[in-house]
């Protein structure tokens, strides 16, 4: 227990300068350094997981937030090309290579959209289940995703320039 105090008080350097100076007691220094090494290897990796996990959650954070900004447009466009229930849009978008979307993300976007005016719904029954809301795109649908095809091609644009200059450097 002593040792590990000791441990902790003295850097690597100073363990080191004594190695070289105190040939005497050498082997318990060569066991001190050891573990001292050990000590800061298993630190080292401890600290790398943890930044791993940080770097992780920030992104997944920064992920979900600029879904959050482009979602309503890939929903518009999908009622764009077909008028469909919400499951069909959890699975069309999950084909499209978003596969954590789930049904709790699309269904209050789709009752947001339907607020704003950009889709309206009919119920149908399809078989013998209950009657689903099939939305599809209204006018005023089909004008702001014109404008958001147009926003998002000018920020695509924009980024795409920024990373080519960023890769060049």
């Amino acid at each position: 227990m002593h040792l590990l105090l000791f441990f902790n008080l003295i850097n690597y350097t100073v363990l080191k300068k004594v190695l070289q100076t105190r040939v005497s007691n050498i082997f318990v220094i060569k066991i001190l350094i050891t573990n001292y090494l050990t000590l800061h290897s298993t630190q080292h990796i401890l600290i790398k997981d943890t930044m791993h996990y940080i770097v992780r959650m920030v992104n997944m954070a920064r992920d979900t937030q600029l879904l959050k900004g482009i979602l309503e447009g890939c929903v518009l466009v999908i009622f764009k090309q077909e008028d469909c229930y919400g499951y069909r849009v959890v699975e069309k978008l999950q084909a499209c290579g978003l596969k954590d979307i789930q049904e709790a993300t699309v269904y209050p976007l789709l009752n947001r959209l339907e607020k704003k005016g950009l889709l309206s719904f009919e119920k149908k029954t399809a078989g013998n289940g209950p009657p689903r809301k099939y939305y599809s795109l209204t006018e005023l649908g089909k004008v702001f995703l014109n404008e958001f095809c147009e926003s998002w091609k000018s920020i695509k644009n924009v980024v795409q320039k920024s990373f080519v200059e960023f890769e060049e450097m």
